[in-house]
């Protein structure tokens, strides 16, 4: 689970905001084809939040079930 979760945030939102303009694929396929270049502080603001947020829902969600099952 841990590697799914992993690929899923981490990679995936990785993937798609980097652009690589060595690598020539279709229009319509959106890896690498994204706006940073490098790691910025516009990427930080943008792709690191999404990332970090994520990151932070996931420390919390599996533990919901467990609190909601004391509380009956």
């Amino acid at each position: 689970m841990f590697l799914v979760q992993f690929i899923n945030t981490g990679v995936v939102i990785l993937l798609v905001n980097a652009r690589i303009s060595e690598v020539s694929l279709p229009e319509t396929f959106p890896v690498f084809a994204g706006r940073y270049s490098d790691f910025t502080v516009d990427w930080y603001k943008n792709v690191g939040a999404t990332i970090s947020l994520t990151m932070f829902i996931n420390i919390f969600t599996p533990h919901i079930g467990g609190i909601v099952g004391m509380l009956k």
